[in-house]
């Protein structure tokens, strides 16, 4: 598992076959599904499928998998496209958790999503996002402190590869970057918090081991 993500792997090198099983997937997934009332005040987007890391509070959603075609599973895990539309009715929501999900995103398709979590959003809502930080893999880069992510790069290069490419990565955050764009859809009061603090408790649902590289931003509807 872990060697898909060392440098010079094909697990993640864009072929047509893969193409077509996420655009058929995504493509029927949609087109299956309708405006969803839902019974959760928390949505929690890129939720994974480990279950250690699903909360009861929320509505864990992931990509549209073989699973959500499966009439016979109970499913755990809604599924969707955060590409596109977000199958929720307005105002649906009192808080919404992201966590290393946007940077998968291209950076129009995370606008596009910024504008979602806002309309699903009660007033007052809260946006708790979370993604790797760029200024501290900068910062790695520049200081060759090669101790400083726990993490056995060889050169800060490859550093600045896993952040910017790996994971299948295809946006590049920092605090200022992300509130910027956040204010560009409509959010306020925009802030940056440390790992497992924030204004709504409820909606700090950090993974642990992940607050050395990341960023977390809360943003009010």
């Amino acid at each position: 598992m872990s060697q898909r993500h060392d440098f010079g792997s094909k697990f993640y090198n864009i072929n047509l076959r893969k193409m077509f099983v996420k655009e058929l997937l995504s493509f029927f997934g949609r087109a299956f599904q309708k405006k969803t009332k839902v019974n959760k005040n928390y949505l929690n987007l890129g939720a994974g499928s480990e279950q250690t890391y699903l909360n009861d509070q929320f509505l864990n959603c992931d990509f549209f998998s073989l699973d959500y075609f499966n009439i016979f599973k109970k499913k755990k895990i809604f599924y969707l496209d955060l590409r596109h539309s977000l199958p929720f009715y307005d105002n649906s929501f009192d808080g919404v958790f992201s966590e290393h999900t946007i940077e998968h995103l291209y950076p129009s398709e995370c606008i596009t999503l910024m504008s979602e979590v806002k309309r699903v959003l009660k007033k007052n809502g809260v946006f708790r996002i979370v993604v790797p930080d760029l200024k501290k893999y900068v910062e790695y880069y520049n200081t060759k402190n090669f101790e400083l992510f726990n993490k056995n790069f060889e050169t800060g290069c490859e550093a600045i590869w896993n952040i910017s490419q790996n994971f299948d990565h295809k946006s590049l955050w920092d605090a200022e970057w992300l509130m910027h764009n956040l204010k560009k859809a409509g959010f306020l009061n925009c802030k940056e918090y440390s790992f497992n603090e924030g204004e709504l408790k409820d909606l700090i649902i950090d993974r642990d081991g992940r607050q050395i590289e990341s960023i977390y931003i809360e943003a009010k509807k």
